[in-house]
């Protein structure tokens, strides 16, 4: 007699990068082959696991952080960055990091800015998220556009098939103490 099959899909909580101080007006970090392996760095974040076991799918909800609150006309020039890493062992055994940008977004403020608190710091959520082109397969979800005023916050899911290692990069202008993060979780 058949049975029914049943396809299910986790549906994992976010993780978070928590909120990373990034130097106001700068450009990202590097992407470059190195012999050094990707670590969190003044500008990006190590997601920390090893993909080799994970699914492919990466999703992501940008925010920022001032210490004045951030609004579309004081955070500027904000962009996050996803960046996947292979490994290349040499014949001497001594392993290259080679990366490959996967997703180069920018993200805005709408007109009203969600910001919730949490662990005792005030998040604000981007409500547009666009992917730049010359990438791989990228889906952003941003939400209705009919008015600048939503203040629902965005998200973006990455393919990040065959990658040990992932960085989120984060860039954005601020003259009050700008910090950038993002909720991640694997799909």
């Amino acid at each position: 007699m058949p049975t029914d099959i049943t396809i299910s899909t986790d549906k994992p909580e976010y993780r978070t990068s928590g909120l990373i101080t990034i130097v106001s007006a700068a450009a990202y970090d590097a992407a470059k082959p190195t012999l050094t392996a990707p670590s969190t760095t003044a500008q990006s974040f190590l997601i920390p696991s090893n993909l080799g076991d994970k699914p492919s799918l990466l999703r992501i909800v940008p925010f920022c952080g001032s210490s004045a609150a951030a609004t579309s006309a004081n955070f500027t020039a904000a962009g996050v960055r996803v960046v996947g890493w292979s490994i290349v062992t040499q014949t001497t055994g001594v392993a290259v990091y080679v990366p490959a940008v996967l997703a180069d977004l920018t993200v805005t403020l709408g007109s009203s800015v969600p910001s919730l608190t949490i662990n005792n710091a005030t998040h604000y959520f981007f409500n547009t998220v666009v992917a730049g082109s010359g990438v791989p397969t990228v889906n952003t979800y941003s939400p209705g556009t009919a008015s600048a005023a939503n203040d629902n916050s965005a998200a973006a899911v990455i393919d990040t098939i065959g990658y040990q290692f992932l960085t989120l990069q984060f860039k954005g202008t601020n003259a009050s103490s700008p910090t950038m993060g993002a909720f991640y979780a694997f799909l």
